[in-house]
């Protein structure tokens, strides 16, 4: 039966002749197809969990395992000592967002149980563990009692923060997506809930009080000089147990 009346073709882009991110003297110069190693990336939708592959550390008995969800979950956990936490970072150190003239981003999509805890995702230098002592990193951070998220820029112990508009508020049991991208001339761009994929919203305006898209820049600040790793952590605020159930992680860095 024919479907009449409708439009079925409105998000695709034909494109006969193929298309290419490579330069005519470049290995995939000629294909039809993007070369996919134009940027190192990480993309974890959590179908699948390998232990092996990430360090999972912090107090009390931390967990990390799949569970069932729409698009792939995986749960952190912490135990319900007041202070127990999970941290959880992928191995080895495979990315470095200092490198003259060359991309950075990071993408996390989550929900945290709890508002009352300390939460950070982002890339930090291998060995990390509570976000107060990070040693190399950019995190996007929730100190335990706020309300609100920084992008946390740390460099040999030195913590330098940015904060989130007012109105960026993290609510328990309820999606988030954050991220941060370092662009050409280094200035580091974070993100609260922009949205991934076909989500007709408007865009966020940096300085405004928006609650989507670019919220907060650090303009051309001092980098990590070190190779770093995607991370997620949570820290209990009360003898109760919580769980991040993470939905998404990636990182890019152009080559």
């Amino acid at each position: 039966m024919a479907i009449v009346g409708t439009n079925r073709a409105g998000l695709t882009t034909r494109m006969p002749e193929g298309l290419t991110n490579a330069a005519t003297w470049q290995t995939m110069g000629l294909a039809g197809l993007p070369d996919p190693t134009w940027a190192h990336t990480y993309a974890q939708d959590f179908d699948q969990y390998v232990a092996a592959d990430w360090s999972l550390t912090g107090t009390g008995t931390p967990a990390a395992a799949l569970v069932a969800g729409n698009g792939g979950i995986l749960q952190l956990a912490t135990t319900a000592g007041a202070t127990d936490a999970s941290f959880l970072q992928k191995t080895p150190a495979a990315f470095a967002v200092n490198t003259a003239n060359k991309q950075t981003f990071f993408k996390f999509g989550g929900t945290p149980s709890s508002a009352a805890g300390a939460f950070y995702c982002g890339l930090a230098a291998i060995g990390s563990g509570a976000e107060s002592a990070l040693v190399n990193g950019i995190v996007l951070y929730k100190a335990a009692g706020a309300a609100t998220i920084v992008l946390d820029i740390i460099v040999a112990s030195a913590h330098t923060t940015f904060a989130f508009p007012a109105a960026c508020v993290v609510t328990a049991a309820t999606f988030i997506e954050l991220g941060f991208a370092v662009d050409a001339v280094g200035n580091v761009l974070a993100f609260w809930n922009p949205t991934t994929g076909y989500n007709q919203v408007n865009g966020g305006v940096v300085g405004s009080v928006t609650t989507r898209g670019c919220v907060a820049v650090a303009a051309a600040p001092t980098l990590p000089a070190v190779n770093m790793a995607p991370i997620v952590g949570y820290t209990n605020n009360s003898a109760v147990a919580q769980t991040v159930n993470i939905d998404f992680l990636v990182a890019s860095t152009e080559r």
